[in-house]
């Protein structure tokens, strides 16, 4: 049973469920029948908004940390068992988006975003009636079901993007997750106001109940493509329809650096062959080993320092309270833009230069891993020095808008290596990765920090702290060097890659 359910089956469309979604709004009323409001026809470029919206509500997790002192204080928790569920929440994302990617291509993005959005709301029902009744057991529960609504909203929309822009995925991707890089501001200022004005009851039933309507309206307007989709001559999975017409999909192609102008006809449809990989066959590749390692090292700066730059900022260099939030602000103004930008810059050179769609994704891995390595070997200096504010807040939002930019094309990569019916699962795969380093690697973080301020003092152990980073990035230049993006080598019996056209 739970083999056939890793099995990713697209579900057919009838005549009458196609003819319902050119509706922006529809309701299934049970068979081939549906309630339709033909008045607003369904346009492709709707799923931005929708995408931008959920992920917004997605971001308020992070928004918990404001709510952390004011836990403590009402339950009379320490401040780390206060921290506690926001930790339960975080692993419970990453464990839900894995299981949730073959749900959400079997049963299609809007119910999976209607039972991500129960499972949220539930979330914020335990936190009220916890607060309610000075239950704190029943905070774990909302760390285990908004946690887990939030991992299956979070991949929800991407998949479907991925399917209605198949000539503009990295951009389709940048849309999807940059609402969550907006979030912190959305969520930062709206938390704090209603604290102050309704306590910690009133902030869960207010976010909660306005995090479900928006959400519900969101999910309405999810659909997957029809089976004729499709735009600018390319069908959802970014073939060439005048290709695929009347030619199979060969075993065959010369071993050269993937370049669509440099291959005849037959040999580009052997890049459609990526269309049937199972999830088995992408999970166990060694490619994607290399693409999780990758990943972890462009991302473990972000995940563990990211809850600390106020601190240190704060600390090192004792800026009023409004510079210290205003660093805070553009750091997440920083991020949101990365994830924007940068997928549409990818897009830009794929079509400008004729570069292999993974091929240009994984340079942005590249680039921002580079600059990591260079930023994280200035910053201990820069920790040591109560001068070099400026320089810090360089560093910092550079790091912001190259890791946003990383994070924007995951998605696109991941269905530029694996297929758009495999983009789920494996953007949720790549999302537990991230929830186990951020559990196990801020344990460990928070350990050896705690040992290392008793010894050498506060400022010291922030700099033998980005000293042990700095090793972990510097890995990640190896790792995406070995990430495979030519259909040719990846597909060859063993481990065989092109570099600079030798082999």
């Amino acid at each position: 049973m739970l083999h056939a359910y890793w099995r990713v089956v697209e579900p057919p469309k009838s005549a009458a469920e196609v003819r319902a979604e050119a509706s922006l709004f529809f309701i299934h009323l049970g068979g081939d029948v549906y309630w339709c409001a033909f008045a607003v026809p369904f346009q492709r470029w709707m799923l931005f908004l929708a995408a931008f919206v959920s992920q917004i509500c997605c971001g308020s997790l992070y928004a918990y940390g404001l709510l952390t002192d004011a836990v403590a204080t009402h339950f009379g928790l320490s401040p780390e068992a206060a921290t506690l569920p926001f930790y339960v929440a975080y692993g419970s994302v990453g464990l839900a988006a894995v299981f949730a990617g073959p749900f959400v291509e079997r049963h299609g993005p809007r119910v999976a975003m209607y039972l991500g959005t129960a499972l949220m709301a539930l979330g914020h029902t335990c936190a009220a009636v916890a607060v309610a009744y000075k239950a704190p057991a029943l905070l774990h529960g909302y760390g285990v079901l908004y946690g887990a609504g939030i991992g299956v909203n979070y991949i929800a929309p991407v998949a479907p993007l991925q399917k209605w822009f198949p000539d503009l995925r990295g951009t389709a991707a940048g849309f999807a997750l940059c609402g969550f890089g907006a979030s912190g501001v959305v969520w930062g200022g709206l938390y704090q106001v209603l604290l102050v004005d309704l306590g910690i009851g009133g902030v869960f039933w207010r976010v909660g109940l306005t995090t479900t309507v928006l959400l519900v309206v969101c999910a309405a307007v999810l659909r997957t493509p029809p089976p004729s989709y499709r735009v600018h001559g390319l069908d959802m999975h970014g073939a060439p329809e005048a290709l695929l017409e009347d030619i199979a999909i060969v075993d065959f192609a010369k071993a050269t650096d993937y370049l669509g102008p440099e291959l005849d006809p037959i040999e580009r449809v052997y890049h459609d062959r990526i269309q049937h990989l199972s999830l088995a066959e992408c999970i166990v590749s060694i490619d994607f080993l290399f693409v999780c390692l990758t990943y972890l090292a462009t991302f473990v700066f972000g995940i563990l320092f990211l809850p600390r730059f106020f601190d240190v900022y704060k600390l090192l260099y004792d800026p009023p309270e409004y510079a210290a939030i205003n660093f805070m602000l553009c750091c997440a103004g920083c991020n949101f833009l990365g994830r924007l930008v940068v997928p549409m810059a990818s897009d830009a050179a794929i079509r400008l230069l004729s570069l292999n769609p993974a091929f240009a994704r994984k340079a942005v891995f590249a680039i921002a891993i580079v600059w990591q390595c260079i930023a994280l070997g200035i910053l201990p200096s820069t920790v040591r020095d109560p001068l070099a504010a400026g320089v810090f807040r360089g560093l910092i939002w550079t790091t912001a808008f190259l890791v946003g930019g990383a994070t924007g094309v995951v998605p696109s990569l991941c269905t530029d290596l694996y297929g758009v019916y495999n983009t789920g699962t494996m953007f949720g795969c790549l999302l537990t990765c991230s929830s186990l380093t951020g559990l196990v690697g801020g344990a460990a973080f928070t350990h050896y920090f705690g040992c290392w301020r008793t010894s050498y003092g506060l400022v010291e152990a922030y700099a033998m702290s980005l000293h042990r980073i700095h090793g972990i990035v510097l890995s990640g230049l190896l790792f995406v060097c070995l990430v495979r993006t030519n259909p040719v080598d990846r597909f060859q019996i063993g481990y065989s890659a092109c570099w600079w056209r030798r082999r």
